[in-house]
């Protein structure tokens, strides 16, 4: 009986830390994003006044470019990490409501 509950408590504690966890990955994801966004709206902006002889230019909107994919890839896999971390804390916590279930039907 006390070994179940050292087990659920463990279970319980590492499901609310990964969604805490989720929760901070989210919200980095979710201002990566917008970055993203503003990244990307500036630089087309940009790139509407791009005249075709300018190459200094040109360069510099190709790397502003670059820029732009790398923190929308860098969204995407934050993103990513929250949703597996999420899961991760809700199948903990399920399994804990489960290990309680059980001592609960064990002890009528």
């Amino acid at each position: 009986m006390v070994a179940e509950t050292r087990k659920t408590f463990a279970l319980r504690t590492g499901a609310r830390w990964c969604r805490i966890v989720a929760a901070v990955l989210g919200a980095l994801g979710a201002g990566t994003l917008i970055a993203w966004a503003n990244r990307w709206y500036v630089t087309a902006q940009f790139a509407r006044s791009l005249d075709s002889e300018d190459a200094d230019f040109a360069r510099w909107l190709y790397e502003r470019m670059e820029h732009v994919h790398e923190s929308l890839l860098t969204a995407a896999l934050l993103l990513l990490a929250a949703g597996v971390a999420a899961t991760l804390g809700s199948r903990l916590a399920n399994r804990a409501r489960g290990i309680d279930a059980a001592v609960a039907e064990a002890t009528v």
